[in-house]
């Protein structure tokens, strides 16, 4: 099987989980749960798009725009088509995920323990 069937086969996955994924978070009175999959699925696009996997696609482009890279422009037009100022809160989203991460690490962090 050639690498672009696989590519192929994965972006149909992709578009298949993501709509079922879609369909199940409107029709659950559970909203949390979409927003934990719409973060978790912009992960995923940054990781296989070259980023990494601490921050959103989403955030990523916002930071391309302020960088002034061609792709964060056009991306952050589109995006804003769904939701006013989307990559500004996006960067926000990824800075309050991480602080609130460290909060909940840091009582665990091994540098923080007196030496016995």
């Amino acid at each position: 099987m050639s690498f672009l069937t696989i590519l192929n086969y994965t972006w149909i996955g992709i578009g298949i989980f993501s709509l079922l994924s879609i369909v199940a978070g409107v029709f659950s009175s559970d909203r949390t749960w979409m927003r934990l999959f719409a973060v978790g699925f912009d992960v995923f696009i940054n990781i296989i798009t070259g980023g990494t996997f601490d921050i959103t696609i989403s955030a990523r482009a916002g930071m391309a725009e302020i960088d002034g890279k061609k792709w964060g422009k056009y991306m952050s037009y589109w995006l804003a088509k769904c939701e006013k100022n989307h990559c500004q809160l996006a960067i926000q989203a990824d800075i309050d995920r991480a602080k609130s991460v460290i909060a909940q690490l840091s009582p665990y962090d091994a540098r923080n323990k007196p030496a016995a």
